[in-house]
C-alpha cells in the first residue's frame, strides 16, 4: 500500500504544480498534463476507497523526495508537499491560480480529490493518533479565508453548474464532520464553526444527493452529550436546522401532482422526508416546547397573516386580513403549512409521551420533573391544532388536500 501510494504521490508531484500560466491558449502539452493529473487523482481515489489502510495520517505524512516545480518564493519549494497538502491546494482558493485546459478537467480534479480525501478520512485505523488530529486540524483551520478549503470549490462548482462536483464536495464536508465530530462539537479547533455553517448551507441545497449526506452529520452530533458540546451546537443550532429542514422537505412551489412535477423526483422527496425524521426527533429532544413554537411561527405567518381568522391581530384588535397578505398566502404557501405538519408528525410520539407523563403525574397526585415543559407542549399542540383547523375555507388547510391529509 505504501509503495503504491508513493508512486501516485510522485505522479501528482510532477503534474499538480499550481501556478499562473502566461495566459496563452491551452496547448496540447497543457491539456495532456491536466489529463495525467486527473488520472492520477482518479487512481488515488480508487486506491484509497479500496484500501482501508490508507488513512488521513498517511496522506499528511507522505512527502515527496523529488524537487517541486514551484516558483522560488513558493512555500512548496521550501517544504516538500504531502499528499494532503496537494489535495488541500486543489480543494481551496489556491486552485484559482491554476489555468485549466478545459472545464471538464477542472471539474474532474474536484471530484476525484474530494473522493480520495473523503475515503482517507473514513479509514479510521489511525483514529486517536496525534498525526490524525494534526491532519484534521489542518483541514478545519483551512476552511476560513484566505484558504477557503471546500468553500471556494463549492462556490465555483455552483456557478459552473458542476453538480457531480458539488455532490462530491458535500460528501467530503459531511464525512469530515462525521468522523471528527468529537473535536468539531467542542469548537476548540479553528474552523469548526465554519464547517457547521457550511453544512447548514449544504443541507438546504435543492439537489437531493447534495443534501442527504449532511443528515448523517447531524445524527452523529446528536450522539455527543450536550455537556460536552459548545453551547452554540445545542438548542440554538437545532432551531436553525429545523427551519432549514422544514423548507427542504416542503413540496415545490409549482407542485400540482407527481405526474406533472418536473423539478423534483418523488422517490427523492420521500427519501429526504424519511431520512430527516431522526434528525427532527433529535431536535425535539433538545428544543422541547421550543420545537413546537418554531412550527407555530411558520403556520402563524401563513394562516394568521393570510387572514384565516385565528385570532392574530395587528395590536389594535383587528385581525390581519388585507389583500396583500391574502394574495401571498394563496400563492403556494400551503406547502409550508403541510411541511410544518410533517415536522410535527415526525415527533408526535415523543411529544405525546411528554404530555402523558405530566398528565399521569397529576392524576397520581405527584409532581413531574418535566411538568413545565409538558404543560407548554400540551399548550403548543393545542395552539397548532387551532391555527390549522379554525381557519375555515380561506386557510391553507381549507385550500389543499395535502394539508388536509396532514391534519
Amino acid at each position: 500500500a505504501n509503495a503504491a501510494l508513493e508512486t501516485i504521490h510522485l505522479a501528482l508531484t510532477g503534474y499538480a504544480s499550481i501556478g499562473v500560466t502566461d495566459g496563452a491558449s491551452a496547448s496540447p502539452s497543457l491539456e495532456s498534463r491536466d489529463e495525467w493529473l486527473c488520472e492520477s487523482l482518479k487512481t488515488l481515489s480508487k486506491w484509497t476507497e479500496g484500501c482501508k489502510a490508507i488513512t488521513l495520517s498517511q496522506l499528511h505524512e507522505t512527502l515527496s523526495a523529488t524537487p517541486t516545480t514551484s516558483p522560488p518564493n513558493d512555500i512548496n519549494n521550501r517544504v516538500p508537499p504531502s499528499l494532503l497538502t496537494q489535495l488541500l491546494s486543489l480543494l481551496s482558493a489556491q486552485s484559482h491560480q491554476k489555468q485549466w485546459s478545459t472545464a471538464l478537467h477542472a471539474q474532474n480534479s474536484l471530484i476525484h480529490s474530494s473522493r480520495a480525501l473523503a475515503a482517507a478520512i473514513s479509514n479510521t485505523g489511525d483514529y486517536g493518533t496525534s498525526s490524525r488530529r494534526a491532519a484534521a486540524s489542518l483541514l478545519l483551520s483551512s476552511l476560513p479565508p484566505p484558504v477557503e478549503f471546500l468553500r471556494h470549490p463549492l462556490s465555483l462548482s455552483q456557478s459552473q453548474h458542476w453538480e457531480d462536483a458539488i455532490v462530491a464536495l458535500s460528501d467530503l464536508a459531511a464525512t469530515l464532520a462525521r468522523e471528527e465530530m468529537d473535536d468539531v462539537a467542542t469548537c476548540r479547533m479553528v474552523g469548526s464553526t465554519d464547517l457547521v455553517e457550511l453544512l447548514l448551507s449544504l443541507q438546504s441545497h435543492p439537489v437531493h444527493a447534495v443534501a442527504v449526506p449532511v443528515l448523517e452529520a447531524w445524527l452523529t452530533l446528536q450522539d455527543v452529550p450536550t455537556s460536552e458540546r459548545h453551547p452554540d451546537l445545542a438548542s440554538p443550532l437545532y432551531g436553525r436546522l429545523v427551519e432549514v429542514i422544514l423548507k427542504r422537505v416542503a413540496y415545490p412551489p409549482s407542485f400540482v401532482s407527481w405526474e406533472e412535477e418536473l423539478d423534483v423526483d418523488e422517490a427523492d422527496f420521500e427519501e429526504m422526508r424519511r431520512l430527516a425524521t431522526d434528525v427532527l426527533v433529535g431536535a425535539y429532544f433538545l428544543m422541547r416546547a421550543g420545537y413546537l413554537e418554531k412550527l407555530a411561527e411558520v403556520i402563524m405567518s401563513v394562516e394568521g397573516n393570510g387572514g384565516a381568522g385565528v385570532g392574530t391581530s395587528n395590536g389594535g384588535g383587528t385581525p390581519y386580513n388585507n389583500n396583500a397578505t391574502a394574495t401571498a398566502t394563496n400563492n403556494h404557501q400551503w406547502e409550508m403549512v403541510e411541511a410544518s405538519l410533517y415536522c410535527l408528525t415526525a415527533v408526535s410520539r415523543e411529544a405525546c409521551a411528554r404530555v402523558k407523563s405530566v398528565s399521569n403525574a397529576v392524576r397520581g397526585g405527584r409532581d413531574s420533573p418535566v411538568s413545565g415543559d409538558g404543560t407548554a407542549t400540551a399548550s403548543g399542540l393545542t395552539q397548532l391544532a387551532g391555527m390549522i383547523c379554525a381557519g375555515g375555507a380561506q386557510s391553507a388547510s381549507g385550500r389543499h388536500p395535502l394539508v388536509l391529509s396532514g391534519v
